[in-house]
């Protein structure tokens, strides 16, 4: 969708699967043809949303990682991004379990090293 400037301002959705829309508490069929920054309106967050019109501006995809919330929901998405005629296709593949266990091998990992640290040689009397 573009404004009378020829900015790019939304996007419709035009076509949705149920886990997108179970994640949204919702159904595909009330996703399909509604406006996308109203339907995910995190989109706005962190330049998300920016993203996609530089895919449709300079016809170069995009793949990054990135944290959505709906109400009390929170997931992270790997996201791709592609051009397509005068839009774009967005692909989400929910990635939260991937990133929860990551984030508690970087926990473990400062914790062991911090127990492992070299001890003040100005302090040992060995």
């Amino acid at each position: 969708m573009r404004d009378a400037e020829g900015r790019v301002v939304d996007a419709v959705c035009l076509l949705a699967n149920e886990r997108a829309a179970t994640f949204l508490h919702t159904t595909a069929a009330d996703l399909d043809q509604g406006c996308l920054l109203e339907l995910f309106p995190s989109f706005w967050d962190d330049d998300v949303f920016q993203r996609f019109v530089t895919v449709v501006e300079t016809r170069e995809p995009a793949n990054f990682e990135m944290r959505y919330r709906h109400g009390a929901d929170e997931a992270w998405f790997s996201v791709s991004v592609v051009a397509l005629a005068d839009g774009f296709t967005l692909s989400l593949a929910d990635i939260t379990a991937r990133k929860a266990i990551t984030s508690q091998l970087e926990r473990a990992r400062s914790e062991h090293v911090s127990l492992f640290e070299p001890l003040d040689p100005k302090l040992t009397t060995c």
